[in-house]
């Protein structure tokens, strides 16, 4: 019978309908009862009934079945106790069917689910009953839920770019860890990644303006990520966020005051020498190739060993970054494949540099690798890392024009003036004052050479 039928029969309004059912009104007035008798065709005796606590009238054995189905084990309860447990029971069920009811469903799938699990109860399956609420919750998840934590997350994760942008880095951070957050408790491994992308934000800004402070929050969200990828379940995400703690490391070396240098740099071998120990060519060789990257910056850095082991540790670097060259292409790993070509350049500048300017031949493959980073990279979607390499690339033209006795060393200082120009027009003092300030003494450095080798050439 339907509440408005029930109103029908009783006299009574439907809003006074639900609120008897509801409980609202837990001591109706007795004409309500006596209406309600009537229309739901109750006997007197039944009624007369209720007012006392009855006797189950169930055989022993049967409301022992029937309690066990409700996780109820115990063979010395008496009639009582177990008619009480069931009856307990009996308004749990109801309390629960009256949530399933009124739960927003959006879904046909999620009607079908709980009219399963509604069955499932009935005949006391749980266990089928958990499956289907299993299913009803999994698309509520994904239909509902999850879209709205996105909503939710995006606002948080522009308050901390805004706070990004005013230069509060803690700020930024915690807006970030509390974006990142909401996935906790539904999608742990989507905490993770918001969590990497944070960290590779954080990064960026503490490359661009040199500081610690971001790469310190960077390295507390990595190793966040870290707590969740773990090296037994995902391999590939604790490569990918030990290669990125490594990174961060190597930077602080650079950025942290000089006698922090030599623990950062061993922090971050450390951290590429266990991603190395784990994969092999044949092994996760794209984190493979990444540890030998990284682990070639390692040795190239200036920092890592006094002038003595200099040479040793850049033909190691040397070694990496060709085990590297491998397994990695321009088609597949193009930003690599660009850091991997660049990098080496450095590499074999730094080469020549301690070879007293005696060999050309480290200077000539610098360029080359130098030249060949360049078809990966561009100003409109990689300007940071095409401004590396035309720094890079102009400093190496500038020292092979040093050793130049010929007319080949103004075309080398020309390029070179030509591409550091280029290079200095893409970018403003304000917004990338370190590699603006960089660019600018290269070039007065070219400017001094172009000098000297225009007066070099006259005294011949």
């Amino acid at each position: 019978m339907s509440q408005d039928q029930l109103a029908a029969n009783t006299g009574l309004t439907k809003s006074r309908v639900s609120e008897l059912e509801t409980g609202k009104v837990g001591n109706p007035h007795t004409k309500t009862v006596d209406a309600l008798c009537v229309a739901l065709n109750i006997s007197r005796e039944e009624r007369e009934y209720c007012h006392t606590p009855p006797h189950s009238g169930l055989p022993h054995l049967l409301l022992e079945n029937l309690a066990l189905r409700f996780g109820y084990d115990n063979p010395d309860s008496l009639e009582d106790d177990l008619a009480n447990f069931l009856r307990n029971k009996a308004c749990e069920y109801q309390a629960m069917r009256e949530r399933l009811a009124k739960m927003d469903v959006i879904e046909g799938q999620i009607v079908a689910s709980l009219a399963d699990v509604e069955r499932a109860i009935e005949r006391g399956d749980f266990v089928a009953a958990d499956e289907y609420l299993a299913k009803a919750e999994s698309v509520q998840l994904t239909a509902k839920t999850l879209p709205a934590i996105e909503a939710q997350y995006k606002f948080r994760f522009e308050r901390g770019n805004a706070a990004l942008l005013a230069g509060e880095i803690t700020h930024a951070a915690r807006h970030w860890e509390k974006a990142s957050s909401y996935y906790h408790f539904f999608e742990p491994k989507m905490e993770a990644e918001k969590t990497h992308e944070h960290c590779q934000l954080l990064r960026e800004y503490a490359y661009r303006y040199k500081n610690v402070q971001a790469l310190h929050e960077a390295e507390r969200k990595a190793k966040i990520s870290l707590s969740i990828w773990n090296e037994r379940d995902d391999i590939e995400n604790w490569c990918k966020t030990k290669i990125s703690l490594g990174g961060i490391r190597w930077r602080l070396s650079q950025f942290d005051i000089d006698s922090h240098s030599s623990i950062h740099l061993a922090e971050a071998r450390s951290h590429y020498e266990v991603v190395y120990e784990r994969s092999s060519p044949s092994l996760l060789a794209y984190y493979y190739a990444q540890a030998c990257v990284n682990l070639a910056n390692i040795y190239s850095d200036l920092e890592y060993a006094d002038s003595d082991e200099r040479q040793k540790n850049l033909k190691k670097s040397l070694k990496f970054q060709q085990s590297a060259l491998a397994l990695l292409t321009k088609e597949n790993q193009p930003e690599e494949w660009g850091i991997l070509h660049h990098n080496l350049g450095l590499t074999y500048i730094g080469l020549f540099e301690i070879g007293g300017h005696v060999s050309l031949e480290e200077i000539d493959s610098a360029i080359r690798h130098l030249e060949s980073s360049f078809e990966v990279r561009n100003t409109d979607d990689s300007l940071q890392y095409w401004i590396a390499s035309s720094r890079s690339l102009g400093e190496a033209l500038t020292n092979r024009a040093m050793c130049a006795t010929n007319k080949y060393g103004k075309q080398d200082l020309d390029k070179s003036s030509c591409i550091l120009h280029a290079a200095l027009s893409k970018i403003s003092q304000e917004e990338h004052p370190n590699q603006w300030q960089q660019l600018r003494e290269q070039l007065r450095l070219c400017a001094e050479q172009q000098t000297q080798f225009l007066s070099r050439m006259r005294s011949q």
